[in-house]
């Protein structure tokens, strides 16, 4: 599993924030939660940071 975080911050919109993390494929769909879960967690933070600007993210799910 890779998944790829894309920020956008209002002051640079053109500047990325890539963060790729790779599981196993042989991981159980469980653990593959508890991988994704950390980064869900951290946009939800970093969205509602008044400092962050706006934030655009994509996450792309290559399995």
């Amino acid at each position: 599993m890779t998944f790829i975080i894309e920020s956008h911050d209002r002051q640079m919109r053109s500047a990325r924030t890539l963060i790729a993390v790779r599981a196993s494929a042989s991981m159980s769909d469980e653990s593959r939660v508890l991988v994704a879960a950390p980064f869900g967690f951290f946009l939800t933070a970093f969205q509602t940071n008044a400092l962050a600007g706006r934030i655009l993210a994509n996450f792309m799910f290559l399995w």
